[in-house]
This record gives structure tokens, C-alpha cells and sequence, in this order.
């Protein structure tokens, strides 16, 4: 019998059925059909995995840098015959935004212990260099409001301590760890 020359077709990609979303973690799981018993490969990892009798496979790749990713995945017969590949290119936005809130009275705090100061009206402002920031999150001490606004000024009861806090949203959802500053006036 003469010996098996022929590739396998390439690996269908099943799942992810949409590679036009942005992924927000760097750790993606595809899977697809294949040849009976083809083991797939990529161009990204040594991972590798193996279709079932029916032709079905899963594979979970990462950690996927931040930005648009090209991948191709292949399929290898029993006789060590490579298919074509079969590629993808998707984006990933897994990190979250940086922001920074400053209470500008703190500065001259009055205790080197933490925020002490003699006036009631307080200028907060933040930050953040995200690119795609959507928007923030802003907690006086009294509850938490989304806006694009990037400081407000307080009025606060005298004898009081309040925290004041703030969180980035970016575009796809991605959020910030909180900042804050906790005040005692």
C-alpha cells in the first residue's frame, strides 16, 4: 500500500465564534473540528491537542499580549502529514486604567499621620492616561456616580472624616483598582 501523503483539511475554528470583539483576558479557549485523531498545533504555543473520533477539539491558549494577535492552527494526520493553516487575528484589552486622586487641601494637611485639614470646602481632581478610558466612577463619601468630569469641589460638615474615592472604566469594561484618600476635617 502506498504510503499517506495527503494533508488533512485545516481545523475549523468553532469558538470563538466572534473574533471581531475585543477579548478582555489574555487566556483565550478555541476549539473547532478536525480529521479524526489530528493533533492541532499553532504558531503561538507548543500547547497542543487532540480531535476526538468525531473530529472535535478544544485548545486554551495565553497569555495573549495586549493588541491585535495573529494565529494559525494546524492539523497533523496519524501519518505526519501538516494541513494549511486555518487563521485568526482577534484584539485583547485585558488591563485595566490607571487613575490617580489627588484632594489638593492634603497637601497642607495639618498631621503627618494622613489628610488633616482646617476647611471644609475640598478641590479633588483625578486621572488617568488610559487611552480608552470611558469613564469614571466617583464616590464622595455619600455614593458612587459615573461621570467623564475629572475633579469637583466639596463641601464637607466640619468635625467630619469622609473618603473619597475613584475607579476607571475603559471602553471594554476593564476596571481600575480604587484610589482614594480618606479625610478628616
Amino acid at each position: 500500500a502506498a504510503a499517506d501523503t495527503t494533508p488533512p483539511d485545516p481545523p475549523t475554528i468553532v469558538t470563538p465564534a466572534d473574533f471581531f470583539q475585543t477579548f478582555t483576558t489574555g487566556t483565550i479557549s478555541f476549539s473547532g473540528t478536525a480529521e479524526s485523531d489530528a493533533v492541532i498545533t499553532t504558531d503561538f504555543s507548543p500547547a497542543t491537542t487532540t480531535a476526538d473520533r468525531a473530529g472535535n477539539w478544544t485548545l486554551t491558549l495565553g497569555v495573549f499580549s495586549q493588541g491585535t494577535t495573529t494565529l494559525s492552527f494546524y492539523a497533523t494526520d496519524a501519518s505526519g502529514n501538516v494541513s494549511s493553516g486555518t487563521s485568526v487575528a482577534f484584539f485583547v484589552d485585558s488591563d485595566a486604567p490607571l487613575v490617580l486622586l489627588t484632594v489638593a487641601e492634603c497637601a497642607d494637611s495639618l498631621s503627618a499621620e494622613g489628610c488633616l485639614v482646617a476647611t471644609t470646602t475640598l478641590r479633588v481632581s483625578w486621572d488617568s492616561s488610559a487611552t480608552d478610558l470611558a469613564h469614571f466612577l466617583f464616590d464622595d463619601g455619600t455614593g458612587a456616580q459615573q461621570t467623564s468630569a475629572t475633579g469637583a469641589t466639596l463641601t464637607v460638615s466640619d468635625n467630619t472624616t469622609r473618603t473619597i474615592s475613584i475607579r476607571a472604566v475603559d471602553t471594554t469594561g476593564n476596571t481600575s483598582a480604587i484610589s482614594s484618600q480618606r479625610i478628616t476635617v
